[in-house]
C-alpha cells in the first residue's frame, strides 16, 4: 500500500513538468510552411541576436565618404561582433541555411545556420552576430543542401569560437529542426547554386 501511495504522490508531484515537456518532446514535423507569422518571428529572432544600439553611429544619409572613410569601416567591423548576452536561455526560432561542419554519415551533428544561402562558401561568411552554431550531436539530422531553407526552434546561449570558415557569435543546442516551405522558391534559381 505505501509504495502505491509514494508512487502516486511522485507522479501528482512531477505531472506539471511533465505537462510542460510534453509539448517540447511532440514529434517535429519534417516540413513548415513559411506563413506571415513564422517570417515575423524569424526576422524577429535575427534582429535580436544583434544589441540594440550596435548601429546608432550609421547617420540616415550616409554618403560615400563617410562609408569608405577607415573609421567607419572599423565601426562596422565592431558592430557586426557585437553580441546580445540578455539571450543566453531564450528560446528562439529562426528560418536560415545549413552549412554543415561535423557528420556521422549521411546525418549532420553540427551546422552554422546562416541567415542567407550559400554564405561561409560562396558568399563571404554573415557578420558573427548573425551566425549561429547549432549542435545536433544529441540527435543528429538529415544533410540539406546549402541553398534549401530550414526552421531552427530551441534554447540560444552566447557562444564565441572561430570555426573552421566563419566565427560564431551564438548556439543552438538540442534544437528542433523542419525543412521550411517557401512558396515559389526554387533552389535552382540561385546562383551558383550547382555542384555545393
Amino acid at each position: 500500500m505505501k509504495s502505491i501511495l509514494f508512487a502516486c504522490l511522485t507522479w501528482l508531484a512531477t505531472a506539471p513538468a511533465y505537462a510542460f515537456l510534453e509539448g517540447f518532446f511532440d514529434p517535429v514535423p519534417d516540413e513548415v510552411p513559411l506563413t506571415d507569422q513564422r517570417l515575423k518571428a524569424s526576422q524577429d529572432g535575427w534582429d535580436s541576436l544583434i544589441p540594440e544600439d550596435a548601429y546608432n553611429f550609421v547617420p540616415d544619409e550616409p554618403t560615400i565618404e563617410l562609408i569608405t572613410s577607415d573609421e567607419f569601416q572599423a565601426q562596422l567591423r565592431q558592430a557586426e561582433s557585437a553580441i546580445n548576452r540578455t539571450l543566453s536561455g531564450s528560446m528562439i526560432e529562426l528560418g536560415g541555411f545549413m552549412v554543415p561542419l561535423e557528420m556521422e554519415g549521411d546525418q549532420v551533428t553540427q551546422f552554422l545556420l546562416v541567415p542567407e544561402p550559400g554564405q561561409c562558401v560562396h558568399l563571404p561568411a554573415p557578420p558573427v552576430n548573425q551566425t549561429v552554431l547549432v549542435d545536433a550531436t544529441a540527435s543528429p539530422v538529415e544533410f540539406r543542401s546549402l541553398y534549401d531553407p530550414i526552421w531552427v526552434q530551441g534554447p540560444v546561449e552566447v557562444f564565441q569560437e572561430d570555426v573552421e570558415i566563419a566565427q560564431t557569435g551564438y548556439r543552438i543546442m538540442a534544437p528542433r529542426i523542419s525543412n521550411l516551405l517557401i512558396e515559389g522558391y526554387n533552389p535552382s534559381d540561385v546562383p551558383r547554386h550547382e555542384g555545393d
